[in-house]
């Protein structure tokens, strides 16, 4: 099982370098400013990367021995797995509703446009709950206490992004009714 884990996380901090690099392939648009947030991204998403991949690492090579603080039996680390897996396609699935309006959490932009389709039809922050049910389950299947911190680091985060986005939306759908007029 921690082989499974290990992989699974290895697999998952991987995805999200992956689609880090490629929105970093286009060229910024210099009409859009960067969010207020992005300040407390910068300094959060290295510290879950490297809770990542230093829980896998520890799980590939010693089944856990390091970061697990808390006996996970089967069942449960099960439940933590189909989190990770339901989490990351959710993420996935996100990340392709938004094409071109995707940018990575530290480099986010404010939004010209509010998307209403795919994942964005059923909720309003898909891609942060994705993150967040992914990393639940890779904390719950792991028992890592590291990446329980790391969950409350990032639920904090993108506490504060949602607000600020939510707030500069508000702002974009004025200036669309006001434009109808």
């Amino acid at each position: 099982m921690s082989t499974l884990l290990g992989a699974a996380l290895l697999a998952m901090a991987s995805m999200s370098q992956i689609a880090y690099l490629a929105a970093h392939r286009r060229r910024p648009d210099p009409t859009r400013a960067a969010a207020p947030s992005v300040r407390s991204f910068r300094f959060v998403y290295p510290l879950v990367m490297l809770a990542l991949f230093g829980t896998a690492c520890d799980l590939l090579a010693t089944g856990g021995e390091v970061t697990r603080t808390l006996p996970m039996p089967p069942a449960i680390a099960a439940l933590g797995l189909a989190g990770m897996a339901l989490g990351s396609a959710l993420f996935v699935w996100a990340r392709r509703s938004l094409g071109l309006h995707y940018s990575p959490c530290f480099a986010s932009l404010r939004p010209h446009e509010v998307v209403r389709h795919g994942a964005y039809r059923w909720l309003r922050h898909p891609m942060y709950v994705g993150n967040l049910t992914a990393i639940a389950g890779a904390a719950v299947a792991s028992g890592s206490l590291v990446l329980g911190v790391a969950w409350v680091l990032v639920a904090v985060a993108y506490w504060r992004a949602a607000r600020d986005e939510d707030g500069l939306l508000r702002v974009v759908a004025a200036r669309v009714v006001a434009g109808a007029r």
